[in-house]
C-alpha cells in the first residue's frame, strides 16, 4: 500500500507516476491509500518533506493494527518486499 497524501507526504505527480511505473513494470501488486482526516503514518515523513524531498509512505494494510493480534496477509508482505526490491534496483 502506498499512502500518497496526508500529513508529511507531498510527492508530486511525476514522482508518483515514476513509482507506479516501477511497480507495474516489476508486476508488483499495489494500491493507494489516503487518510480521510489527513493524518496517520509517516512518523518522520514531515521532516523529510520539509527539506523538499518527495515523500510517500509504503506499508502493508493491517487488520486491527496495534491490537493484541495484528493480521497481515503473506501475499501483502511479499508484495511489499518485491516493491522494495524493484524500487532499489531502479
Amino acid at each position: 500500500m502506498i499512502k500518497l497524501y496526508g500529513a508529511g507526504r507531498s510527492a508530486n505527480s511525476e514522482y508518483t507516476s515514476r513509482l507506479r511505473r516501477i511497480l507495474d513494470d516489476a508486476n508488483v501488486a499495489w494500491q493507494s491509500h489516503t487518510y480521510k482526516a489527513g493524518y496517520g503514518g509517516g512518523t518522520i515523513a514531515c521532516y523529510f518533506s520539509a527539506m523538499n524531498m518527495e515523500v510517500t509512505d509504503w506499508g502493508v494494510g493491517i487488520l486491527s493494527m496495534h491490537s493484541t493480534y495484528s493480521v497481515a496477509s503473506k501475499a501483502d508482505l511479499w508484495a511489499l518486499h518485491e516493491g522494495f526490491v524493484a524500487f532499489f534496483e531502479s
